[in-house]
């Protein structure tokens, strides 16, 4: 984080990039997600929505309720993937689930954007993720 906000040493999102990647290849849910915002907002690395999703997957899978949100919203928006509203309901929801605030108004619209069949998939789905990969020691980030 030091390189990503400047702080004791000269901010560089390229170097910041470098330390996130190394702790993500440890398995850190907090690194892959920082990974996958660098892809998605193009610091330090060329945008790329295809592999922040792929960074947000990851972390998602290890329980990151940021990168599950975040990578609903890839979805929901056709970013990187095409458009997928039951896999964006179904990854907010786990977020949601989890306790992150900021999940809720976007779980919202998901659920607004489904029809009630695709609604009662996403729905099963989000049952499947929240097994799957809703951690008892969440992380935010």
């Amino acid at each position: 984080m030091s390189y990503l906000y400047g702080k004791g040493v000269t901010q560089d999102d390229a170097e910041a990039l470098k330390w996130f990647r190394n702790a993500g290849d440890q398995s850190s849910a907090v690194a892959q997600f920082d990974v996958g915002l660098m892809y998605a907002e193009g610091k330090g690395v060329r945008q790329d929505d295809a592999e922040a999703l792929k960074s947000f997957r990851k972390g998602a899978e290890k329980g990151s309720a940021a990168a599950q949100r975040d990578l609903g919203l890839l979805y929901y928006h056709g970013r990187g993937v095409p458009q997928d509203l039951e896999q964006a309901y179904a990854w907010l929801f786990v977020a949601n689930a989890q306790g992150l605030p900021e999940a809720a108004g976007d779980l919202d619209l998901a659920k607004k954007s489904l029809t009630p069949p695709a609604l009662g998939r996403a729905r099963k789905l989000s049952a499947r993720h929240l097994s799957d990969y809703g951690q008892s020691n969440t992380t935010f980030r």
